[in-house]
């Protein structure tokens, strides 16, 4: 069932991006706090790792995860094509050149907002839906009450907005809910993707994506079955992923909220992530000093 709110087993330009950065206007920032993390064994149940689990924070490009169910929710034909228009569709950056009267499938625009994490397919996949965008954006809350999550919010749908507020905790149950949909799991496992953009003109020109993780271009302990990343200046390094231990098949979810902006990026999921693969228990917490 795709609503159940529980965690279980679950010329070409190339564009590396994949944090929703925020514009002028929007809410101001909140205090800076330490990071949030939230780790659940999915063979024993266990949560092994809570830390902050349950501090409402923003949650960047999260957002996205939310919706992604609420356009396939509506049963959207993602064979149909969407024609950008700056006027309704633009939200900071134009990472994809975009020019007035480039057309894209749904399904592209669906996999440059799962893997390349943009900003403007958000926008621009609401007008295959029945609604306006304020109401898909109320579609977004009633999903999260549906889920049972008490602490999360959304104003938008590409996550600019530090308003778009969630925990740790409610972050996985999120997550956990989205891999039930094949299309969105499928989708967040890869490590890149192409889609095709025609212009007004008739002329087709690709674009690729690599996956907005760079723990994916690694070698890590852990292997990597789904995730999606965020980042704005008000919300730190955001990320959630359904991590494999190799060995055992014994698999996590692990998210972390406001990891600071430092080298290597997503390090304190990254060391969560091994250490959940190889204990029931985490002993103590690991946080930024």
């Amino acid at each position: 069932m795709r609503n159940r709110a529980v965690l279980f087993g679950i010329g070409m330009s190339v564009f590396v991006v994949g944090w929703a950065m925020p514009s002028m206007g929007y809410a101001a920032a909140p205090a800076v706090v330490p990071t949030s993390s939230y780790v659940e064994r999915l063979d024993t149940g266990a949560v092994v790792q809570s830390t902050r689990a349950d501090l409402p924070r923003p949650i960047a490009s999260l957002t996205k995860l939310t919706t992604a169910m609420v356009l396939l929710d509506a049963r959207v034909d993602l064979d149909r094509s969407v024609a950008y228009d700056p006027a309704r569709h633009y939200a900071y950056r134009n990472w994809m050149h975009f020019a007035r009267g480039d057309r894209l499938q749904g399904r592209d625009l669906f996999l440059a907002l799962l893997v390349g994490s943009q900003n403007i397919p958000a926008r621009m996949l609401v007008d295959l839906t029945p609604y306006t965008e304020r109401e898909f954006i109320a579609a977004m809350n009633t999903k999260a009450r549906a889920l049972g999550l008490r602490h999360t919010k959304f104003v938008d749908v590409h996550g600019l907005d530090p308003a778009n507020v969630s925990t740790a905790a409610e972050v996985a149950r999120t997550f956990a809910a989205a891999l039930e949909y094949p299309e969105i799991r499928s989708m967040l496992a890869r490590s890149r993707a192409t889609v095709t953009v025609t212009a007004r003109n008739g002329r087709t020109s690709p674009r690729q994506f690599a996956h907005t993780n760079i723990l994916l271009k690694q070698w890590q302990r852990f292997a990597t079955e789904a995730s999606k990343t965020g980042y704005l200046h008000e919300a730190g390094d955001t990320i959630a992923m359904l991590i494999r231990d190799p060995k055992t098949g014994s698999r996590a979810i692990v998210v972390t909220l406001g990891e600071p902006r430092r080298s290597p990026r997503f390090a304190i999921a990254r060391r969560l992530a091994e250490r959940a693969i190889r204990a029931t228990k985490i002993a103590g917490t690991i946080d930024p000093k």
